[in-house]
């Protein structure tokens, strides 16, 4: 029912934006009057702001008006994760000190149609003033407050209302609120069911259809992806596709491995699970951690487990793999796991803040098309469950936030672009970027950038937008009709020039947010770096038509001449064996890595730099040689579970230190010609083998193993693995593998004793 006297049957989401405080709290606490009768006391709505307003007279009043209500929660920002998967009928959010793209994008998604989002600001320049302060204090970017300007996304935030009907800014009366309030019937879209869910039309398909991919004995080794924008219900679907497997399994056994960049992202499909179980009459314990469901267990042999991307690797043993925001992980896990023969569901966003999907769908969905032996099935959802279709405040979102982002296709095909011809144009200009006028170059720059890279959040955007370090570039071929035709993008950022109390703070354990790589330096090899100006390059990319023609090399060939009057050009990046030959063409070397996995993407982060000047060079040599002893002394510690494959392109990007002299008494020497007698045991020598392959990697040499003879001392001798885990990736027998060592000792002895 309606609060308003006449019944008006929309279900639009309504935003009001207060730039008055006095004028948005008595209007909220009027519509809070209004509505505090018994039917609507299970209102459900959430009132945002920082703990500081929180405590504040006014907001008090606030706090005593909603606890006559079951379902109104305050929470400070840092709160907001908590919120995913609810659903709210109104939203009232304090923006004035906290300008959060990501955290706005997670809080409208919850509103339900129908539903009102209150908005408190100020005007324009004192908003702006307001959160460049915390945007100096939270952004990581970002190292001092003159890095900022006037904040541009806001003000195209704030155009992108006013050029909006449906949404109101200012002039507005408790009237116009109170007529817009209707939340919408779930069973407007909810038009389906199975079991005693309410679904969408395309969720019960999409239930059928994974249902027979799960139960299909034909193929072993099976993967059904399934892609939709933000709030169709992916993963509540998913959730109930799995109670119900499990209630017509004849099986008594079920391990189902659950695997996203964070617990949170997987919380809606456990809950759906637990329905869809209880539904069944099926008894179950749920196991948390940090109060977030981690397990559902059944019994020792039917379980639903959560794994870290940082716990997967091929050894993986499950009967079913799901990846839920699976376009957030990086590429080589999810072939990873592909490589696991079992059922796998892979439920991706298209367009939302977890991070845009394009680059899934080209880098893994193309891969799983020309895949033989898996079976590959692709789904999409495309009915709101909160909303309807074209609603508002998603396409408030979208177009502010670029979470729709798509690209042109080339109109040429690439055999005809002469790479010859590429340019650079710079785009530092962000007042014209976000604008209805630039609007059109951004969204190629950008969407560009989100086909090649696998993570891209709304956050992304405030660096573009406010920071005065980063700035934009296009890459574009000059065609027979001397037209323009953009070929790639990168977002670049410029370090360093710290002066000497910046750098003594860093070198005093103080971490100066802003230049990435100008701390790793001053922490870890010399803090001279800090003096000297380079450019740090965020993100580089080919538009996906051309990836692997051999662009991305052409245009970075093109960034490190039109920058060459830099000190240095680096970058940092999840190390891969593709990514780390790419840059060592180039001439960049690693100075550092991170000496543990990123949790949420299974990565070990890493810096390579390329020096331009010569004071630069000297420092980069010096500190990639040290880097490679670091790196060798890590190997049977922290990276002991590296992929050899990654070690050796790792050792390959080093500087070399002086010639290594292997450290072998002569006892050691006498073991050593015992084992290549065979008279003892391999282990019994290790010692001395350890020290020639140290010999070998550290030293310039005239011998050359093979790439297996290099693998097997990496993983063997280096990192210390046993021969069965040793084996398990080279898919040698022990006898093979051990005479590629014994051979590749007997060389390395003839050369270093």
């Amino acid at each position: 029912m309606k609060l308003s006297e006449e019944p008006h049957q929309h279900y639009e989401r309504s935003l009001f934006l207060f730039r008055n405080e006095d004028k948005a709290i008595n209007t909220f606490l009027e519509f809070l009057l209004r509505i505090k009768k018994p039917q609507y006391l299970n209102t459900t709505g959430v009132v945002v702001t920082t703990e500081n307003i929180l405590k504040t007279i006014k907001f008090q009043k606030i706090s005593q008006n909603i606890s006559s209500f079951k379902n109104i929660q305050i929470l400070t920002f840092n709160g907001v994760s908590n919120i995913l998967g609810m659903t709210t009928d109104f939203l009232f959010i304090d923006l004035r000190a906290n300008f959060n793209p990501n955290k706005i994008s997670v809080l409208f998604e919850t509103v339900r149609g129908g539903g009102i989002i209150f908005l408190l600001g100020l005007p324009y320049d004192d908003w702006s003033d307001s959160i460049k302060k915390k945007q100096f204090h939270l952004e990581k970017e970002i190292s001092k407050e003159s890095d900022i300007k006037k904040s541009i996304l806001l003000k195209w935030f704030l155009t992108n209302i006013q050029d909006n009907d449906t949404l109101k800014t200012d002039s507005f009366s408790i009237k116009d609120v109170i007529e817009q309030f209707n939340p919408m019937p779930f069973t407007i879209n909810l038009n389906a069911r199975i079991r005693n869910f309410d679904v969408t039309s395309e969720q019960k398909e999409l239930i059928r259809n994974l249902l027979k991919d799960l139960f299909d004995s034909n193929y072993a080794n099976s993967c059904s992806v399934l892609l939709a924008n933000r709030g169709r219900g992916k993963s509540a679907a998913v959730g109930l596709i799995l109670a119900e497997f499990l209630s017509k399994r004849k099986s008594r056994s079920l391990k189902v491995t659950i695997i996203s960049p964070n617990p949170q992202n997987v919380q809606t499909l456990f809950d759906f699970l637990s329905r869809g179980l209880i539904s069944h009459k099926k008894k179950f314990r749920t196991i948390k951690k940090s109060g977030l469901i981690n397990e559902i267990k059944i019994s020792n042999i039917i379980r639903f487990h959560y794994l870290w991307p940082s716990e997967v690797d091929r050894t993986l043993k499950s009967d079913i793999i799901i990846i839920d925001e699976a376009a957030a992980i990086p590429v080589e896990i999810l072939k990873e796991t592909l490589r696991i023969t079992n059922k796998k569901i892979f439920i991706s966003t298209i367009h939302g803040y977890e991070g845009a999907s394009r680059g899934f769908q080209y880098k893994i969905v193309n891969y799983l098309r020309n895949q033989k032996e898996i079976k590959f099935r692709e789904y999409s959802l495309s009915q709101p469950i909160r909303y309807l279709l074209n609603d508002p405040i998603e396409e408030l979102l979208n177009k502010t936030f670029l979470l729709n982002v798509e690209i042109d296709p080339l109109e040429v095909p690439f055999q005809k672009i002469k790479q010859e011809n590429i340019i650079l144009q710079k785009y530092s200009d962000s007042d014209y970027l976000f604008s209805n006028q630039g609007l059109s170059t951004l969204k190629q720059l950008f969407g560009i950038m989100i086909c090649a890279h696998y993570r891209n959040q709304p956050n992304d955007l405030l660096l573009i937008a406010d920071s005065n370090k980063h700035f934009l570039i296009g890459f574009y071929e000059i065609n027979d009709q001397n037209e323009k035709i953009l070929v790639g993008s990168s977002q670049l950022a410029k370090e360093g020039k710290m002066s000497e109390h910046e750098i003594n703070r860093v070198v005093s354990g103080e971490f100066f947010e802003g230049n990435i790589i100008a701390n790793v330096a001053i922490r870890h090899f010399s803090p001279d770096f800090a003096n000297f100006q380079g450019i740090r390059i965020v993100r580089i990319a080919s538009h996906p038509s051309l990836i692997g023609k051999g662009y991305g090399r052409k245009a970075l060939e093109k960034l490190i001449q039109e920058f060459s009057s830099y000190d240095w050009i680096g970058v940092s990046f999840g190390a891969t064996v593709k990514l780390m030959k790419f840059w060592k063409k180039f001439g960049f070397k690693i100075v550092h890595i991170r000496p543990i996995k990123t949790i949420e993407t299974g990565e070990w982060n890493v810096v390579v730099i390329r020096a331009n000047s010569p004071q630069i060079r000297r420092i980069i040599d010096q500190a990639s040689t040290d880097f490679k002893l670091q790196f060798l002394s890590l190997l049977k510690h922290s990276l002991h579970s590296m992929k050899p494959e990654l070690v050796l392109q790792i050792l390959k990007s080093c500087s070399l230190p002086p010639a290594y002299t292997p450290k072998i008494t002569s006892s050691g020497g006498f073991r050593l010609q015992n084992y290549l007698k065979g008279n003892i045991n391999f282990l019994l020598a290790i010692d001395v083998i350890h020290e020639l392959t140290l010999a070998y990697f550290l030293s310039p040499s005239s011998i050359k193993l093979s790439t297996s003879q290099e693998l097997l001392l990496i993983s063997r001798i280096l990192q210390g693995r046993t021969w069965g885990q040793t084996l398990g990736r080279t898919g040698l027998n022990w006898k093979a593998a051990n005479g590629l060592v014994e051979k590749a000792v007997n060389k390395l002895a003839s050369v270093y004793m």
